[in-house]
Formats: C-alpha cells, sequence, structure tokens
C-alpha cells in the first residue's frame, strides 16, 4: 500500500469517530489522542425475526475497531446463537465503542498525530495525491435534503423522512440530545430510526447528502419526547432502590438476630444438659463412696 492510500484512508475513518463529523462512532472519540475507526453491525434475517420475535431494528452484533498512533483495538459485542433475548437495541450498539473510549483512554499515551506523507496535498479542504491533474480536482456540489420530518411511535422509537436531490451516493444522519448523549442513526434510502427514546429529553437531528467528495449542507430538526423528565424518572428510580436496598438489609439483620438467639439457646441448652449429667454423676460418686458421719467423721463402708 502506497503511504498516501494509507494516510488517506486514516483521514477518512478519523471523521468516522470525530464529534459533530457525522460519523457513526463519536462515543470511540478520545480527547487529544489521534483516533481512526470504523463501526459494524450485523443485522437479523427475515426468517430470524419472525421465528424469535425479535424487534426489526434489532442487531445480532455490534463492533468497533480503531487504532491510534500508538495502539490498535477491537471491540465485538453480541450473540452467537439465535434467540428471543439475543439481540442487541439500537441503544445498546455503542458498548462496543464505549469499551473502546474508555481503555484507549486509559492505554492511550502517544499524542501525536498522524504524519501526513510529502505525497499528498490538501486543495479546497479535501487531500489529494500530489500531482493530480487539475481538471480531477474540483469541489462536488451537493444540494441539501428537504422536508425532514419527525415522527414518533409512543414508545421508544422516532423515524426521521426527508426528501433528496437526484443522483447522491449516500445520506448521514446523526443526533444530539439533552442528556448528553449522541451518535448516528441507521439509514435506509431517505429514512433513519432511532430506538432508546427517553422520556422529556430533547433530541436534535441533522441530515445530510453525500456525492463523491462533496456534502451538503445540514437540514435539521428537532423532537421533545413526551412524558417525566429524566431527573425525576431517575430519583424515582434511585428512590425505590433505596428502599428496596433498606429493606434487605433489615431482612438481613433480622435473620443474623435470630440466628445469634437460637444459637445462644442452643449453647445455654447444651451446658445445662453437661451441668445435670455432671451433677448426677458426681451424685453416684457419693453414693458408692465413703459416708458422713453424725459427729462429721467419715465413716468407711467394705463389703
Amino acid at each position: 500500500m502506497q503511504d498516501y492510500t494509507a494516510y488517506m484512508v486514516t483521514d477518512v475513518l478519523r471523521d468516522v469517530v470525530k464529534p459533530g463529523s457525522g460519523g457513526t462512532g463519536p462515543t470511540a472519540y478520545v480527547s487529544g489522542v489521534d483516533v481512526a475507526g470504523k463501526t459494524g453491525t450485523q443485522n437479523f434475517d427475515a426468517d430470524v425475526i419472525k421465528e424469535y420475535g425479535i424487534p426489526a431494528d434489532a442487531n445480532r452484533d455490534s463492533w468497533f475497531a480503531g487504532y491510534t498512533p500508538q495502539y490498535t483495538m477491537a471491540v465485538w459485542t453480541g450473540y452467537e446463537k439465535n434467540g428471543p433475548e439475543n439481540y442487541i437495541s439500537d441503544r445498546y450498539t455503542r458498548i462496543a465503542q464505549q469499551m473502546f473510549q474508555v481503555m484507549m483512554s486509559k492505554f492511550a499515551t502517544d499524542k501525536t498525530r498522524f504524519e501526513r506523507p510529502s505525497s499528498v496535498q490538501e486543495i479546497n479542504g479535501e487531500l489529494y495525491v500530489k500531482g493530480a491533474k487539475k481538471d480531477a480536482i474540483k469541489q462536488i456540489k451537493v444540494d441539501a435534503p428537504s422536508g425532514l420530518n419527525v415522527t414518533f411511535d409512543g414508545a421508544s422509537t422516532v423515524t426521521l423522512n426527508w426528501s433528496g436531490p437526484t443522483e447522491v451516493d449516500a445520506y448521514a444522519a446523526s443526533y444530539k440530545a439533552t442528556d448528553g448523549s449522541s451518535g448516528s442513526l441507521s439509514v435506509k434510502g431517505t429514512t433513519a430510526t432511532l430506538g432508546g427514546i427517553k422520556p422529556g429529553v430533547t433530541y436534535s437531528f441533522s441530515v445530510v447528502a453525500k456525492k463523491g467528495t462533496g456534502t451538503s449542507p445540514a437540514v435539521g430538526a428537532s423532537f421533545t419526547a413526551p412524558g417525566g423528565t429524566p431527573d425525576a424518572k431517575k430519583a424515582e428510580e434511585e428512590a425505590k432502590k433505596k428502599a428496596e436496598e433498606e429493606a434487605k438489609k433489615k431482612a438481613d439483620e433480622e435473620a443474623q438476630k435470630k440466628a445469634n438467639e437460637d444459637k445462644l439457646k442452643q449453647e445455654e441448652a447444651t451446658k445445662k444438659a453437661e451441668e445435670e449429667a455432671k451433677k448426677q454423676q458426681e451424685q453416684q460418686q457419693n453414693t458408692g463412696g465413703n459416708t458422713p458421719h453424725a459427729d462429721g467423721n467419715f465413716v468407711t463402708t467394705e463389703s
């Protein structure tokens, strides 16, 4: 592989991780580290979905492979066997990225960047092999999508629909939410979906069209999920958890107290039985041995 090919591939994969670039892996971003990477998922076929009642947008697995100037790391999450609960929903597809981010944040100490080789030049914000013909270097203008619409299924999934210009290569959709989450959406044609919607959270969506090296301006839309605020729900869950922990602690203490009382009673009963046995033994010894006389002296009885 030529040095310019390696560098340009790395530069493209940087955008997968870079926040705000519309890539699919911003959760794996490590601040201050030159990270490039690739995400991936595997879907279920229609027969498996029907047999096990799996959601249509579920994934069999989700992975992330990334690298820095110092380390390379790949994380795979998923299921090897089919089952009614063996799937990954959209909200959990970023676990592989999260694991990469946490581990690479600890391991990566090299803050240098991949060095651009002399065979690569930047023109109009794009990278080209140095010496390329001028007529091959041109900006591709792409019109922005229009009519972005957000619909909510009333449960936990939103669907985006839009109209797009003709002759585009692909669309990219991303979101940012007020609970701090962000990421990319699964896109099919001019439709994208996002699951795991949380009550009270506002989601801001962005869609761009891509053709060749050109990217259109973004079109955006926002949606606030109905229901209680996340803080209130979190407080309720924490209160419930605390109550359960207190109840368990009290039950454990009562059980331990009863066990101690039973043990003490058993020890007292054993001690009493031992004392009774010892007393009876002494009485038997006294009956068969020396007999005290009325004057206080002992009379030895011989048989």
